[in-house]
């Protein structure tokens, strides 16, 4: 295979695997997926029963009369990362419990006044 083959074969699967890529934050009795690119949240119990979900993102940012969704989502360790497109930066302190999270808002940086922020 010749070197630009591969670099486009690589760069492919790349993009194809970010594509699919989620954060889970495992509950013990049940388990939360985010989309780390558009912010969708499901969960599915430890018996692998879904929880009906939504099309709306789990995240949804009101700054100046406009509604913003997430651009992406970074969870490591028990820090949570909302980036939205118009440049605002959620975080978050997450604390898992058995059956529950609870996000602790611990840090909201946006270019404008923020009016409304939606969490799920």
């Amino acid at each position: 295979m010749s070197t630009k083959a591969f670099s486009v074969f690589l760069a492919v699967s790349l993009l194809a695997s970010r594509a699919a890529a989620s954060c889970t934050i495992d509950l013990s009795t049940a388990v939360l997926t985010l989309d780390e690119r558009t912010g969708a949240a499901s969960l599915k119990f430890a018996d692998g029963t879904p929880w009906p979900t939504s099309k709306e993102p789990a995240f949804l940012l009101e700054v100046d009369g406009k509604s913003h969704q997430p651009q992406s989502v970074e969870l490591a360790n028990d820090r949570l990362v909302v980036r939205f497109a118009n440049r605002a930066r959620a975080e978050f302190a997450v604390i898992r419990g058995r059956g529950f999270a609870f996000f602790r808002l611990s840090r909201l940086d946006s270019p404008g006044e923020v009016t409304r922020f939606r969490l799920f």
